[in-house]
């Protein structure tokens, strides 16, 4: 971990990629698994990369990968229900290391409600609330080979046709356009010392056949912070997580260039 929330850009977006392409398994003290040349050379690249740029002063790497990507590509992903329903995440205070759990937690709720996955913004290795000007997390992770069965749609696509603001930490509809949202906190239950969120599976059939357009799950600090959501996965929660351990082709591409 790079440190607080005040470190560099650069810093929380070398942690997201570590993270994501040596993700810790085990206990907290174990070590990330280094598995082959090419991994070792990927993480020489990403530790030079952010020296360099913090030496230099240069832009986030976020804008590098945005100017070198203009145009991304389209995802492919399984074809809309009829009535097109969404789930979303609220701004998340975790970093990298952890809010792999928030996501695989909302994927995996997208699912169990037949709902199209927001894919959240992210800047600095932290997931944020929807921003247009941002990357998206499908930028880092590799959020479609995690769940081909989910349908997904980036965050500046979304926000076009359903424009969204924040009025006393709570989201409503904006610009005349209209149509409903229901906010979720997730509860987290201790038992003998530890929390326990619910489960997808008790959660999303009370929620699969509401009406709101628009489902946010959103997080209550410190009572369910990301990391909570390790705790009892399950298995398809569990195996999601596990898939976005994969970084995005864009990073890759990034990476190769590096290589030339």
């Amino acid at each position: 971990h790079f440190g607080s929330s005040s470190r560099s850009t650069e810093a929380g977006f070398a942690w997201s990629v570590w993270d994501m392409h040596f993700p810790t398994r085990g206990s907290a003290s174990a070590g990330p698994w280094i598995t082959s040349r090419v991994d070792l050379c990927l993480v020489a690249l990403l530790v030079a990369e952010f020296f360099y740029v913090q030496e230099l002063r240069r832009g986030p790497v976020e804008v590098v990968l945005q100017t070198r990507t203009r145009h991304p590509g389209a995802i492919q992903q399984p074809p809309p229900p009829p009535r097109e329903r969404f789930v979303m995440l609220d701004q998340r205070f975790e970093r990298a290391n952890t809010n792999r759990y928030c996501l695989a937690y909302a994927i995996t709720f997208a699912h169990l409600t037949n709902r199209t996955f927001v894919v959240p913004s992210m800047k600095g290795g932290q997931l944020t609330d929807p921003n247009t000007s941002t990357l998206d997390v499908i930028d880092f992770y590799g959020v479609q080979a995690a769940a081909p069965q989910v349908r997904f749609v980036r965050t500046r696509d979304f926000v076009a046709s359903h424009p969204l603001a924040k009025h006393m930490d709570m989201w409503m509809a904006r610009g005349g356009t209209s149509f409903t949202i229901e906010q979720i906190w997730v509860n987290v239950t201790v038992i003998r010392g530890i929390p326990y969120a619910d489960p997808e599976t008790s959660l999303a059939p009370k929620y699969a056949n509401t009406g709101a357009t628009l489902l946010i799950l959103r997080e209550e600090r410190p009572r369910n912070l990301c990391v909570k959501f390790k705790n009892g996965m399950p298995e398809e929660r569990s195996a999601i997580y596990a898939g976005l351990s994969s970084v995005s082709d864009r990073v890759k591409t990034y990476v190769q260039g590096m290589l030339r």
